[in-house]
């Protein structure tokens, strides 16, 4: 699952994750602060979590990586 919204959406998205699943987290658009976090979810469905964003890469990287999608 790829995510840009973050925490605003947590509980959906944990929900919505099946068995070894992936989740893409390239954003915080609803928030970066989860009250309450479970992490028991993440073992029980072998949840990984990867994160990522490209704010601070370098012009020639993001270049680079435009011309790779095309």
């Amino acid at each position: 699952m790829f995510d840009c919204v973050g925490a605003e959406s947590f509980k959906i998205t944990i929900e919505s994750l099946g068995l070894d699943s992936t989740w893409i987290l390239y954003g915080l658009m609803g928030g970066p602060k989860i009250p309450d976090l479970n992490l028991a979810p993440f073992l029980a469905k072998r949840i990984s979590l990867i994160s990522t964003t490209l704010r601070s890469r370098s012009d020639n990287f993001k270049t680079e990586l435009i011309q790779d999608f095309k």
